[in-house]
């Protein structure tokens, strides 16, 4: 199973939009280079659905992105054992 592609326009006006969504594609497009069990790549592309069919622009968007950004984080950290580059050390850094 792969993960489907993101595919959103009229982002560009906004810098701040535009980066969090830049952001939330490379780590998709990362997250395509790994071998990911069908189970995660089946709740990874319903959360993709959710953003390319989502109606929202401007900061309802950026939160929804933010919003299954961090839950498709979450997901691939507990199923998987992946997590992003200085994650545990923003982690302590919190703490």
């Amino acid at each position: 199973m792969k993960i489907i592609e993101i595919e959103r326009s009229g982002i560009e006006g906004d810098n701040k939009l535009a980066n969090l969504y830049n952001q939330f594609k490379k780590l998709i497009d990362e997250l395509r280079k790994k071998s990911l069990p069908d189970k995660v790549v089946g709740l990874i592309n319903e959360d993709l659905k959710v953003i390319n069919s989502a109606a929202q622009n401007g900061n309802d968007f950026k939160k929804l992105i933010k919003q299954k950004q961090s839950k498709i984080i979450k997901l691939v950290e507990k199923e998987a054992k992946i997590v992003p580059k200085n994650y545990y050390r923003n982690v302590w850094l919190a703490v």
